[in-house]
């Protein structure tokens, strides 16, 4: 008995086999010739007899077409089957179609869901090279890339220009010349971990960042959104805010120490070329070597601007 079971289910299975089925994708193109949407433009068909009726009634109009080139319309997987229950007088093999299909005149259309894997292999390579162990963590795009062209394109991701909790990405079709024919934009949520230089203690504002004064934690630079100091020129940089104990240095927070401060007392040296001399002066702002600052002569009580030689000098004139 079990075995005679056994082979009733192989016949049937046969059968549905042989008798195979149409399918249908969510979105679709149609020539931009079409004034009608047939069910070859929707349909595939699986196994011999869903082939064979395709071939044979696959030019069954089923809707309109959209009226302009690039126009867009969805039409109800149950309205393909009334439509071809009505107009075709042989039974059709079983409709695997969607509830919903959206239809565009003229152009082509591309399953982003099969160029994810490319994208997002691309996307975290490139968040990689920016510092950090990278990860995508949500999708925003939208699932079909409808483009214009009727020409081949190939498609090409615009690497992100910065980095931030919610990535722009956007996906260009690209034809055989170089030239952009259509374009898609989305975004993406990413986490970039890396450890980055942090106060280890609350740090004023002008003071020097070293060794001493700076902790590194694991952090995520795509939840920071700007550029964190890399922390070059330990001991030759200071912030120019106050920056709380534990939190991140930006590279925006950080500058060079001046050699010049704005205040100290200076040497303004006067150098025409035929004639030198020498005046007591004070910085009145900060500067770094070969910089041009405001100085007050402290003799005549004038500002004039110098440039910057060493910590106690500056020079007017040739400038």
């Amino acid at each position: 008995m079990r075995a005679l079971v056994f082979f009733l289910v192989m016949t049937l299975t046969a059968s549905a086999a042989a008798a195979g089925r149409l399918v249908a994708p969510e979105a679709v193109c149609v020539p931009s010739g079409a004034q009608v949407i047939t069910l070859a433009h929707l349909a595939r068909a699986e196994g011999e007899d869903a082939m064979a009726f395709l071939e044979r009634w696959g030019q069954t109009s089923v809707a309109p077409a959209p009226q302009i080139v690039g126009g867009r319309v969805r039409i109800s997987g149950r309205a393909v089957r009334q439509a071809v229950a009505g107009r075709v007088p042989v039974p059709a093999p079983p409709m695997a179609f969607p509830d919903e299909i959206l239809v565009q005149r003229g152009g082509q259309v591309v399953a982003l869901e099969r160029l994810r894997p490319a994208v997002e292999q691309a996307l975290v390579a490139h968040l990689a090279a920016l510092g950090g162990e990278a990860r995508i963590t949500q999708w925003r795009l939208p699932q079909w890339f409808f483009i214009a062209a009727d020409v081949p394109v190939r498609l090409r991701l615009v690497p992100p220009s910065a980095l931030s909790g919610s990535i722009p990405v956007r996906v260009e079709a690209v034809d055989e010349a170089g030239v952009v024919r259509d374009a898609l934009s989305g975004v993406v949520l990413a986490e970039v971990w890396a450890e980055v230089p942090c106060a280890a203690r609350p740090l004023s504002r002008g003071e020097v960042v070293d060794a001493q004064n700076v902790v590194r934690m694991r952090m995520d630079l795509a939840a920071l959104g700007r550029p964190v100091w890399d922390g070059t020129g330990m001991g030759a940089v200071r912030v120019r805010a106050f920056v709380p104990q534990g939190r991140p240095i930006m590279a925006e927070m950080v500058e060079p120490v001046p050699a010049v401060e704005r205040g100290r007392m200076v040497r303004v040296v006067f150098d025409n070329g035929r004639l030198r001399l020498a005046a007591p002066g004070q910085s009145l702002e900060d500067g770094a070597l070969g910089s041009v600052i405001r100085v007050r002569n402290l003799q005549s009580q004038r500002v004039v601007e110098a440039r910057v030689v060493d910590e106690s000098t500056v020079r007017v004139g040739g400038i």
